[in-house]
């Protein structure tokens, strides 16, 4: 009989089996047949054919279906190879292995607290419970407190999903929310500003503002051009920059210190960058000590009174190591990025930063709440009254909206306005 050939390689149990298969239309050839053929050659214990799965392309061969139907027609037709899976389990085996599942079932488990293997399974499982538990906990005390009262948006500005995304992570942040809740620190709104001025290029680039100490904190999120987003490592450092604004207003030395401390809480104290959740602060590095003694000896030799030049610096350098002199000085210095944060921060300056002038923009501003008149522009209704809902400051204290609420035909209306179109009322 003429007919076709063809390789089967068969996987069962670690070890392949390679068989050619040789057939023509006429073959009564079944995949039953084939099952015996690997019985046959395999090691393993007795196993009925019936028993045994043959898989080809992911799916279960039938016993009566002719093997030149298989591995000649259709898609397999001319291939020279087919690689089939194997599976099946002896009589014994299945009755060992439900036996073995009903022990587990039962709940029967010894514990081995004798040999030094099992004592440190022990120990290991004792560690892996402590350290869930710690992040549990970590977790739990996280979500439960909620630092910003809500997140805006700009609603005249594409992608508002994603400036909502970059806000509520940064809202939801584990370190941030772990500082805040320290220091009590509660913020009313999150809310975007809208990117009014080149980085590093317009004399007037305002990052960020804190209203109010807590009120609201605005943060740029988006590039000058509006098609692109700022590296959120940046966006948080302004963030942290505004809340320390929420303690001092002033860009001095003791808000320095603050900002500086406020991004090593919200650094350190994020869960989900350290092992266990706790944070890595404490103690400094090998080789520095405490020299608050020599700080208050040097302090001493730079007072008043006369003396020889370059006698003070000879004092120094015997008192103080260089390495902690030039560590002091450094912290005394703003780092590039700090003075790029503060000078482009909106709520406040000092002497030598140049900020945008608001001459008496805030004193002028209407406050949430506030009752006034609103011009409606119809020469028929005029002014009516109206209450101020919200205050927006999105593009700046220079050029607030706001959103009102006013009755009409019987129904509260709200919608925004500019402050052109509003008076306060007269008492």
């Amino acid at each position: 009989m003429s007919g076709f050939a063809t390789k089967v390689s068969i996987s069962f149990r670690g070890k392949k089996y390679v068989h050619e298969v040789e057939c023509g239309p006429d073959s009564t050839s079944t995949v039953f047949d084939l099952k015996e053929k690997v019985l046959n050659e395999s090691s393993v214990e007795s196993i009925e054919p019936q028993h045994l799965k043959l898989l080809l392309g992911g799916r279960v061969l039938a016993d009566d279906a002719l093997q030149h139907e298989v591995f000649f027609s259709g898609k397999a037709a001319g291939k020279k190879l087919h690689k089939i899976i194997a599976m099946g389990m002896s009589d014994g085996e299945v009755e060992r292995f439900n036996a073995e599942q009903k022990k587990v079932s039962s709940g029967v488990r010894v514990r081995d607290d004798i040999s030094s293997q099992g004592r440190m399974e022990a120990a290991r499982r004792i560690r892996a419970g402590k350290a869930l538990n710690e992040m549990t906990s970590a977790k739990e005390k996280a979500n439960a407190f909620v630092p910003f009262g809500r997140i805006e948006t700009l609603p005249m500005l594409p992608e508002r999903h994603v400036a909502t995304r970059i806000l509520t992570e940064l809202a939801n942040d584990p370190g941030i929310k772990e500082c805040m809740k320290r220091r009590n620190w509660r913020v009313g709104c999150l809310a975007e500003m809208y990117p009014e001025g080149k980085v590093g290029v317009s004399e007037v680039c305002v990052m960020g503002l804190n209203q109010n100490k807590g009120e609201k904190i605005f943060l740029r999120l988006r590039t000058d051009d509006l098609k692109g987003w700022r590296k959120i490592q940046s966006v948080r450092k302004v963030l942290y920059h505004e809340l320390s604004h929420n303690d001092i207003s002033e860009h001095n030395g003791e808000f320095f210190a603050l900002m500086r401390q406020v991004e090593k809480e919200c650094e350190e104290m994020d869960w989900t960058r350290g092992a266990g959740g706790v944070a890595r602060g404490g103690g400094g590095s090998s080789g520095e000590g405490d020299f608050s003694a020599e700080l208050s000896q040097l302090d001493k030799a730079f007072q008043g009174g006369s003396g020889r030049l370059g006698g003070a610096s000879a004092l120094a350098s015997q008192v103080i190591p260089a390495s902690v002199m030039a560590a002091s000085a450094a912290e005394m210095r703003l780092s590039q990025e700090e003075e790029e944060v503060i000078n482009n921060c909106g709520c406040g300056a000092i002497s030598h930063l140049t900020m945008r002038p608001t001459s008496n923009a805030i004193e002028e501003l209407f406050t949430k709440g506030e009752d006034v008149i609103y011009d409606t522009k119809d020469a028929a209704r005029g002014w009516i009254d109206a209450k101020i809902v919200e205050r927006h400051l999105a593009n700046g204290v220079d050029e607030p909206y706001y959103t009102i609420r006013f009755a009409r035909d019987g129904q509260d209306i709200e919608k925004q306005t500019t402050p052109e179109r509003l008076k306060r009322k007269r008492i």
